[in-house]
């Protein structure tokens, strides 16, 4: 299940024409649930042309320079063009755990993992969907889209990423509905790379990627914490995990604030995600250290939040608190 030699690698060369891939997407999408084909990770190209997704905003299309496309994933305007990879991923969740958010979250790390072979510093921006880094003026941009589709627990449609595209086509849009922030691409950034270069770190990257949807993909770990605390934190954080009873540390991430105060307590929920592991136990207690400044908060019935003495979050989460 991990093994990227037990689904189809497919990499087209030209350009092929967007309802020519949606045609063999949803078919091959189907054939999968069907059990009438294997999953398939198809890398291509497309000539200039612009999707809206499920939550596009007419008035966020600016021009009509190239054709538009109504499309089933998720998400809002993007543009598709040459110098830019765009990946299909058909997987079946039904085999891979079915849990869409830990597939999405894994699709971007999948992409994030690809960009720092090019010594780029990608990530994830609470609040924003897509890949983000810096551009070369200091600025955060955006380097690649995510969308998706998930048809009986087969995925459809994937990521984008700007290789070295003509940066000027997107203007004819709002990029995914932001407007204040600026795209980038490889080549914008001064990276000298091709498309086949960047297939290649897909590639060995794309274990990593199969590894975090084994299993359930990911494990979470959830605090209840003060509104005064809540403001201090921002999702992508990391935190190291220590499970109790041991002395090494798993790597996490915030990934979700929750934007609901209890109106009693004053109190909300952080949530932090951690690639699965086999040396962790789901529903074991485990502690979260989180570098962001001090905090005192109360001892929960199934969780302890503190400070350490250098002031970091600490939170040791118990069997009850599991996913």
């Amino acid at each position: 299940m991990t093994d990227i030699a037990d689904i189809d690698w497919d990499i087209s060369t030209g350009q092929i024409a967007y309802p020519d891939a949606l045609l063999r997407m949803e078919a091959r999408q189907a054939a999968i649930r069907d059990a009438d084909a294997r999953e398939l990770i198809w890398l291509l190209e497309h000539p200039p042309l612009y999707t809206g997704g499920t939550s596009a905003d007419p008035a966020e299309l600016l021009s009509q320079q190239f054709p538009v496309y109504d499309t089933g994933r998720g998400g809002r305007y993007t543009y598709h063009g040459p110098g830019q990879r765009v990946g299909y991923v058909m997987l079946d969740l039904a085999r891979r755990g079915k849990d869409v958010r830990c597939y999405v979250h894994a699709l971007e790390g999948w992409v994030i993992a690809a960009l720092a072979q090019f010594g780029v510093d990608a990530r994830r921006a609470e609040g924003r969907i897509g890949i983000w880094c810096d551009n070369r003026m200091g600025q955060e941009a955006k380097i690649g889209a995510i969308g998706v589709r998930v048809r009986k627990w087969v995925t459809a449609h994937g990521f984008a990423v700007n290789v070295a595209p003509d940066l000027t086509h997107f203007g004819g849009i709002v990029p995914c509905g932001i407007a204040e922030f600026p795209v980038t691409s490889l080549a914008d950034l001064g990276i000298s790379a091709s498309l086949a270069d960047f297939d290649r770190a897909l590639k060995q990257a794309a274990p990593d990627f199969l590894s975090a949807l084994a299993k359930g993909g990911e494990l979470e770990m959830r605090a209840n914490l003060s509104e005064n605390d809540l403001v201090r934190m921002s999702g992508g954080l990391p935190a190291d995990v220590t499970p109790v009873g041991m002395s090494k540390a798993f790597k996490g991430e915030i990934w979700q604030i929750s934007p609901v105060i209890d109106p009693q307590t004053r109190q909300g929920t952080v949530r932090i995600a951690l690639s699965y592991s086999p040396e962790l136990r789901p529903g074991g207690f485990a502690s979260a250290t989180i570098v962001s400044g001090k905090m005192e908060a109360p001892l929960l019935p199934e969780s302890a939040v503190q400070s350490d003495q250098k002031g970091n979050y600490v939170f040791v989460v118990g069997p009850d608190n599991k996913v």
